[in-house]
């Protein structure tokens, strides 16, 4: 018989061999030494690995626990949070104790027409704090949305059942029949000034970055303008959105205007409606917008004529233009002024009768009907109010433990750091501004509105979990600090819960902890993610 191989050998040494082949290969070992040999060394490499197992068995090695917050911990990220909200509250106070002209109203930010000008403001900064930002934003938001997409995609075709096949053909179908079908054309200038020529068409969607840009000639796609002035002159076939200090629209737009400024202004033809947001916004006499007009500012002033509905939600509102249907406005004041006629009613949201003046000469077709708001009683008082509370407290418990079964890793969140906790909520404010931007854009580029849609429903997710996140770190961190046992993932997010819930409903402070929470959370989320990727990649 000629010598074992070692596959022969080592399954011999185990013992797993059959009867009769064990009984050939046991006469072959008592006249062949070599193999001999093979097998006592099979053997013996045998009884050192289970050893080595055992070994392992009987040890008792720590479990790798997740990093437990501490009082400390929270009472750090606690006299931020409350130092932060009590600061700012104390500003607004003072600020609202003064007594402003009606004029200057826009530069109290306790009052709408302050709040709505300072937004516009930051908004402004951001965009004249560089074109390359924004891009930046749009680039990445892009690049999420198609990996978002391919993974959805590769996990419905691995799956292969019915459901999820239809629902790829949905998504499917969405993306090749949504609105935007053009390609991008991207221009920015180093001198900061973009000009589309009268003679120049455009057979793309346009985005531009710069510190002015004036459009001229003809774009047959979709305007998307980041810029300290923008000025439409020429004609637009697709949707105008402009982000800037000043946008004007002169021209003829075929699509919807959405403005974002300090000033806003529609002075040429719309065929569909307009959005605008900005400290003064408005539709100059002469302009003409076919479909809805829905405004939002510290003043809105309508000059022009509305095909359809008016819609003005500002500190000042004056009408001395045409609306072929009804004007619905929640306002400080509303002027209805000569030679204004409006077809159908007026519905105006004030704080006192004396609030609404229609001026003679002015026409109104339809009724008059003033509200005035009623105080808000104290919600303290009131049974609805802690109806509410209870249900927030048990839907964030249950939506807590589903997350924290789904995701381990956001139950490993610390915030012990000053440095940390600066870092989560100035990811949380950029993230929770900049998101809608980018998904707006998204949704008339050529990624198409079911992404833009998506990525605007995780926008409102990440909101929504960023206090339940920051609960369980605070539930863990305030029972962790009793004793060595790790307390029940349950009752740390149950207290912590709670805590969030006295929090955010305190007096006087508590809309602002509730700001600075949703902040906090939101940037942990995205810090815990992000160093999970990248702890993954390094594994």
């Amino acid at each position: 018989m000629a010598c074992l191989d070692e596959f022969t050998c080592s399954v011999y040494a185990d013992g797993e061999l059959t009867e009769a082949e064990a009984s050939q290969v046991a006469k072959h070992l008592q006249t062949c030494g070599t193999c001999c040999e093979m097998v006592e060394a099979l053997r013996c490499e045998s009884r050192v690995l289970v050893e080595c197992l055992q070994d392992l068995d009987g040890c008792e090695c720590p479990a790798v626990a997740a990093p437990e917050g501490s009082v400390a911990s929270l009472a750090k990220v606690g006299a931020f949070t409350i130092a932060a909200a009590t600061v700012i509250r104390a500003a607004l106070g003072f600020l609202g104790s003064l007594e402003l002209p009606a004029s200057l109203e826009w530069l109290d930010p306790t009052r709408t027409a302050g709040q709505i000008n300072l937004a516009m403001n930051a908004i402004t900064y951001v965009l004249l704090g560089g074109g390359s930002m924004v891009e930046s934003i749009l680039n990445s938001a892009t690049l999420i949305a198609l990996n978002l997409v391919a993974l959805i995609v590769a996990a419905m075709l691995l799956r292969r059942s019915i459901a999820m096949t239809a629902m790829l053909s949905v998504i499917v179908f969405l993306a090749l029949f949504s609105s935007s079908t053009y390609a991008l054309d991207i221009r920015k200038s180093d001198d900061g000034v973009i000009t589309v020529p009268q003679d120049e068409i455009i057979d793309d969607t346009l985005v531009v970055f710069g510190d002015s840009v004036n459009i001229d000639g003809t774009v047959n796609g979709d305007l998307i303008a980041f810029a300290r002035n923008v000025s439409v002159r020429g004609m637009v076939k697709g949707n105008v959105i402009g982000f800037g200090q000043h946008v004007t629209v002169e021209g003829m737009v075929q699509g919807s205007i959405l403005g974002f400024g300090q000033t806003v202004q529609t002075r040429g033809h719309v065929t569909n409606n307009v959005y605008g947001f900005g400290q003064n916004v408005g539709i100059a006499t002469g302009a003409e917008v076919s479909g809805n007009a829905a405004l939002f500012g510290s003043e809105t002033d309508i000059g022009g004529s509305i095909g359809h509905d008016l819609w003005a939600f500002s500190g000042r509102t004056d009408v001395r233009g045409n609306v072929l249907h009804n004007v619905n406005a929640y306002s400080g004041r509303v002027t209805v002024s000569a030679p204004a006629r409006i077809v159908g009613n007026v519905t105006a949201r004030v704080p006192r009768n004396d609030s609404v003046r229609v001026e003679p000469g002015a026409t109104i077709g339809g009724k008059t009907n003033i509200q005035v708001t009623p105080p808000e009683p104290n919600r303290f008082a009131t049974f609805s109010f802690y109806v509410r509370q209870i249900i927030w407290l048990a839907a964030a418990f249950v939506t807590g433990l589903i997350l924290f079964w789904l995701f381990p890793a956001l139950t490993r969140i610390n915030l012990d750091s000053a440095r940390t906790l600066l870092t989560a909520a100035g990811i949380g404010f950029l993230a929770a501004c900049a998101t809608p931007i980018a998904a707006i854009i998204i949704c008339v580029t050529l990624i198409g509105l079911p992404i833009g849609l998506t990525t605007l429903a995780l926008w409102l997710l990440g909101l929504y979990l960023a206090k339940i996140v920051l609960a369980g770190f605070f539930g863990r961190a305030l029972l962790g600090g009793q004793g060595e046992q790790r307390p029940a993932p349950a009752l740390a997010l149950l207290a912590g819960l709670v805590l969030v819930l006295i929090a955010v409903n305190l007096p006087f402070v508590g809309g602002i902890i509730n700001f600075l929470l949703t902040l906090l959370g939101l940037g942990a989320i995205i810090m815990t993610l992000y160093n999970r990727r990248q702890s993954l990649e390094a594994a």
